[in-house]
């Protein structure tokens, strides 16, 4: 597990990045109104994550070696949680960027005209599907054609991903990337486990539209990676107002929990580690479990 870990740091430490500290100067302020306009969080992680589905299926783009690294399998999970994080920053949400510099990472992936209208095409599609006006499509085009002005001005091309102690239980996990693997597979399963999907405040809460899947996945990652001793501050509700209305049983919080172990099992996740965690999530209960 640690090998695989290790590798995932390495090579996801070649995937995104934030802005520069002095993103300010080329990020108008106008885009500070988006992250309302498309609707929150749990919006723009659909966005970027229908995105970084299609991107990894893109042959133009894969054959570029950084971008091929960046939207494997292994690696994509992190991409999308590291480019809701920037981009949630970035047009106005309470999210914080932690991550290494956006610009110098695509500068060093010598990212091509080619390969960034591939990216922006891939962007307008998504953005129709999911029927967001087209006021709000310009701004993001603007927010975009901006930053890649950004790119191609002289500047560095070195970027550090974020450190945290070696003893945190972040580190020992693997950072965010494993973090963000891990939870992935765990709401993945959590869709199709019948004791959790039987419960019709659930279902109805995510057929909303208001909530979704991949917003979720970026709040627990968030979370974990901030209780772990990681660099991030979650941004969404707490739990007992973010459950208030579920009923979630006794039952589906221990299927939830078994399904967990399980994933954690299978990532070789070492019980020392493990126990941290549902320490962590064991406090939580209280706030779930009836509400």
């Amino acid at each position: 597990m640690k090998r695989v870990f290790a590798f995932a740091c390495v090579a996801l430490s070649m995937v995104t990045g934030a802005m520069a500290q002095n993103d300010d100067v080329w990020m108008p302020k106008s885009y500070d109104k988006l992250y309302t306009r498309l609707g929150g969080v749990h919006k723009v992680a659909a966005i970027v994550d229908d995105f970084g589905n299609r991107m990894s299926m893109n042959d133009k783009v894969m054959m570029n070696p950084a971008c091929k690294q960046a939207f494997s399998k292994g690696s994509l999970p992190f991409f999308k949680y590291e480019m809701t994080q920037w981009l949630c920053d970035r047009w106005g949400g309470p999210q914080k960027y932690m991550g290494p510099d956006m610009v110098a990472w695509h500068r060093a992936a010598k990212i091509t005209d080619s390969e960034w209208m591939e990216g922006e095409k891939t962007f307008r599609m998504v953005l129709d599907k999911m029927m967001v006006p087209m006021e709000e499509q310009k701004m993001v085009g603007e927010f975009f054609m901006t930053f890649r002005k950004q790119m191609k001005m002289d500047g560095p091309t070195d970027f550090m991903m974020p450190m945290a102690p070696k003893e945190s239980l972040y580190s020992r996990l693997g950072g965010a990337p494993a973090i963000a693997a891990v939870v992935d597979e765990f709401v993945n399963r959590l869709a199709g486990d019948p004791v959790v999907t039987g419960n019709k405040n659930v279902v109805k809460s995510l057929s909303s539209g208001k909530v979704t899947a991949a917003g979720i996945k970026f709040l627990v990652v968030e979370q974990l990676v901030m209780a772990s001793g990681g660099p991030a501050k979650y941004s969404g509700r707490d739990m007992a107002t973010a459950h208030k209305g579920l009923m979630i049983t006794e039952d589906e919080w221990t299927a939830t929990a078994k399904i967990l172990k399980n994933v954690l099992d299978d990532f070789k996740v070492p019980e020392k580690e493990q126990g941290e965690i549902f320490g962590a999530i064991g406090g939580t209960k209280k706030d779930i479990v009836g509400k």
